[in-house]
């Protein structure tokens, strides 16, 4: 196997890159907590010391912000459930329970208007599909991976196909993706938020049929 090639980083592209890392912790935690649509670009800047002239020389605009924020948590959790994947000392069942419980406590975490941001950024409604393509990147092959010890372990049937369970995992987004942005769309949108913690716990309960 060839080796990784490591990139070796002079003192300012190291500080480049920390301030980068700064102003997207900054805006993670203040949109995620008190929503995008309700803080500033200013009240970023300040929480990452930094001003507004260097947000925007890294970020050229606020969506372009929340974007990168969206893919950010898209790629730490698949670092992070992909670490869990390979944790020998569990089980499939204790996964499955891990990932319901803590996705249903991020669920609740999220402001509305960030939420409302994630689904418009999943569906590309702002020109994009950066977000979208984040997600569908490492899909296939994490719930390939988590079905194949399912079956193992004698938790999935073996009648049942990856991709007939990979159209079950794509349900919820196939269906967000299909409203249109529309007022009453919108109020299916926050719907869907308030009610997040119980459409998580229907989606693994369904994913297996227990969790018991």
């Amino acid at each position: 196997m060839p080796r990784k090639k490591v990139i070796k980083m002079d003192g300012n592209q190291l500080r480049k890159v920390r301030k980068r890392q700064a102003i997207l912790k900054a805006a993670n935690q203040l949109f995620i907590k008190k929503g995008y649509q309700e803080t500033s670009v200013a009240e970023i800047a300040k929480a990452a010391g930094a001003s507004q002239v260097t947000v925007y020389k890294y970020f050229p605009s606020k969506l372009q912000l929340g974007r990168a924020v969206a893919i950010a948590l898209i790629e730490d959790g698949y670092q992070y459930y992909g670490a869990m994947l390979v944790d020998p000392q569990l089980d499939f069942m204790s996964k499955m329970k891990k990932m319901m419980v803590e996705a249903a406590q991020e669920s609740n975490t999220l402001s509305p208007s960030f939420y409302r941001l994630l689904v418009a950024e999943m569906r590309g409604d702002n020109g994009d599909h950066s977000v979208q393509r984040s997600y569908d990147r490492q899909k296939a092959a994490f719930w390939h991976r988590l079905f194949e010890q399912g079956r193992a372990e004698g938790k999935i049937d073996d009648a049942i196909t990856d991709r007939a369970l990979m159209i079950y995992v794509d349900m919820y987004v196939t269906y967000v993706q299909r409203l249109n942005g529309k007022a009453k769309d919108s109020t299916v949108l926050d719907a869907l938020h308030a009610d997040g913690e119980q459409i998580i716990q229907l989606f693994f309960y369904g994913l297996i049929g227990d969790v018991g």
